[in-house]
């Protein structure tokens, strides 16, 4: 079994769809059944079942997958190494990195990052920042980037901070919110316990959700629109959705701003190859020039209430 039936089979695990797969690895159908026999050939044993639910992969199947993933860590284990051991930094770099901060504020980073060091090969993963870690601690990463503190043994250092922030398109009087439309932002465990555990120090009644979103645009854009207030965070908004919309940090009962804190994590053992240290490196130099670190001003953009 080679490389390429490696990917196969990993790509099957995860989309459990030949037609997907298919799309994905820019083969035909018949062709990954063809592989599929010929690797259950070698093996001598059932790997993979359909059914209308897509395909099942047997007990034998799960073992192999396990293998053929050890198999591919192995081999980036191995060219990461013979890079590092050139003087230049080049190679392949792994990130994973939670969606939004992908979407707002990565695509600078990259690009500067790249114009640094143009022979690094940047492999990106995006997702839920639970998914982010659960990539680095399978060695799927060199590097995770997320959002909210997460339990992490190793390295860490915080490289971006945002407030919190209702948004309305009209003014509204905060100590009659539980009575206004909103808009319910579903979003992941740590955020939803953030703005969970603000309601309940300042409100005893509900809120009245009129809608229910798991996508922060679509909350902000039907904010715009007027349906109702949300509750998200400030990474998703722009200098003009502050120009045109009325802007409120939570704060705690003492004044104090609802933060969100974003993490750079790796393992120790990644740091010795060169493309993770350039790249430790450089997001250290970003936070010291101020590209990153977000210094909060309360009044800045914000509709104080009286």
């Amino acid at each position: 079994m080679d490389l390429k039936d490696c990917s196969l089979l990993l790509s099957l695990y995860e989309e459990k769809n030949l037609r997907k797969v298919a799309e994905k690895l820019y083969i035909s159908q018949p062709a990954i059944t063809y592989r599929l026999k010929q690797i259950e050939d070698k093996f001598q044993a059932r790997l993979v079942e359909r059914t209308n639910k897509g395909v099942v992969f047997t007990l034998e199947g799960e073992h192999v997958v396990k293998f053929a993933q050890t198999m591919l860590n192995e081999f980036s284990a191995a060219k990461d190494y013979v890079y590092n051991m050139s003087s230049e930094v080049r190679g392949v770099l792994r990130l994973s990195v939670t969606s939004n901060f992908a979407q707002y504020i990565l695509p600078n980073l990259l690009k500067r990052f790249s114009e640094q060091y143009p022979n690094v090969q940047i492999h990106l993963k995006t997702g839920k920042s639970k998914n982010v870690l659960q990539q680095l601690k399978d060695d799927d990463a060199h590097l995770a980037i997320l959002r909210g503190d997460y339990a992490w043994l190793e390295e860490k250092k915080k490289i971006h901070q945002e407030r919190i922030l209702l948004i309305s398109k009209i003014p509204l009087k905060m100590e009659n919110l539980p009575d206004y439309p909103r808009i319910f932002y579903v979003t992941d465990q740590l955020l939803s316990q953030i703005i969970d555990n603000w309601w309940t120090e300042n409100y005893s009644s509900p809120p009245n959700n009129v809608v229910e979103a798991d996508k922060v645009e679509a909350c902000r854009d039907l904010a715009r629109t007027g349906m109702g207030y949300t509750i998200i965070p400030e990474i998703c908004l722009s200098k003009s959705h502050f120009d045109e919309m009325f802007v409120y940090p939570l704060k705690s009962p003492q004044e104090d701003l609802t933060i969100r804190n974003t993490w750079l994590l790796h393992k120790r053992k990644s740091r010795e190859l060169s493309v993770v240290d350039a790249f430790i490196d450089f997001i250290e130099n970003e936070l010291k020039s101020g590209e990153i670190i977000r210094v909060f001003n309360p009044e800045e953009h914000v509709e104080l209430l009286i």
